[in-house]
């Protein structure tokens, strides 16, 4: 896979280029190439942010409305507009009169919310949410989820949670705070809580990938077979992450700088997506595009990074 290491000014930079560019007819993510880097929102992220299980939204956290809450960006239908060489940029960012499509989900005053997890192969995302004023309150965090279908948010976990991610839409992996070695499953619908493996090196990043788990310690990664009952180590050396991705043989996360990129652990070989101070990386489920968090542009990155025939239709 051919990746190409992208330069990305800031966005002041940016809109002084606007005007002065030629200027082609908007394109849509799904048309852009693998040497394209497009910038899809303009604010502080926090935590982390995650892809729709179809693939057409993003979610993430901001205070932008004055509590740290949870906002979503359609990606189906965002027009772009290059205002550079292989550098676009979302049309209501560069134009004031057009309508944000970014869509706020929740409305929190009092508590906080983060670490948004689209659950797979359906229309319901989770998230951490604890009250603002004690944050460090073990009784004062949960883990809920929001159905789209039905307009309707429910509580699954109340306690503070280190790590969580979802193996399927009934069962929850999470970490208790404070103890980083047992996982636990939960059940989201009954409420049951199970053990479901143990390690013997405390637990700094779990992420679910494809009937296994990709877990990271100080400066190893590890992949838990739990059907196989089985913990191998994949890569040693220094990350930046708690969000990484599989496939194949590569290995997409944060490296110290931090940079989103991928490394090919046959070849041992790092390529960088986006040079602009990103992290926190989030692959389409269709596995074409990466998307990360930029501190650089204070804002959200995407870039192709696989041509399939699954393409948003």
């Amino acid at each position: 896979m051919k990746l190409h290491i992208v330069t990305i000014l800031t966005l002041l930079l940016v809109f002084c280029s606007y005007g002065q560019s030629n200027k082609k007819s908007p394109k849509y993510i799904y048309q852009t190439d693998a040497d394209d880097v497009c910038l899809i929102t303009r604010s502080e992220h926090i935590s982390w942010i995650d892809w729709s299980a179809d693939d057409k939204r993003i979610f993430f956290i901001t205070p932008s409305s004055g509590t740290i809450n949870l906002f979503e960006i359609p990606i189906d239908k965002l027009e772009l507009t290059e205002i550079q060489e292989n550098f676009f940029v979302a049309n209501y960012l560069l134009d004031p009169t057009i309508p944000s499509p970014v869509k706020q989900i929740t409305f929190e005053r009092e508590r906080e919310v983060n670490y948004p997890i689209c659950l797979p192969n359906s229309n319901m995302v989770a998230y951490q949410t604890n009250f603002k004023y004690s944050p460090n309150n073990f009784f004062d965090h949960d883990i809920r989820v929001y159905d789209f279908e039905h307009k309707k948010t429910r509580i699954v976990y109340k306690g503070q949670v280190q790590l969580f991610d979802f193996i399927d839409n009934q069962h929850m992996l999470f970490l208790k705070a404070g103890d980083s070695k047992n996982i636990l499953k939960l059940n989201i619908n009954t409420g049951e809580v199970t053990p479901f493996y143990t390690v013997e090196f405390p637990i700094e990043a779990m992420q679910f990938e494809g009937k296994k788990l990709l877990l990271k310690s100080l400066n190893n990664v590890y992949l838990l077979d739990y059907e196989e009952q089985t913990v191998k180590k994949i890569y040693n050396r220094k990350l930046f992450a708690t969000r990484m991705f599989l496939v194949d043989n590569e290995l997409f996360t944060t490296f110290p700088g931090p940079a989103t990129g991928v490394v090919d652990l046959e070849l041992n070989e790092r390529y960088l997506f986006f040079n602009a101070q990103d992290f926190e990386p989030t692959l389409s489920n269709d596995r074409n595009f990466i998307a990360a968090i930029s501190q650089r542009s204070l804002g959200i990155l995407i870039k192709r990074i696989f041509f399939t025939e699954s393409e948003f239709e």
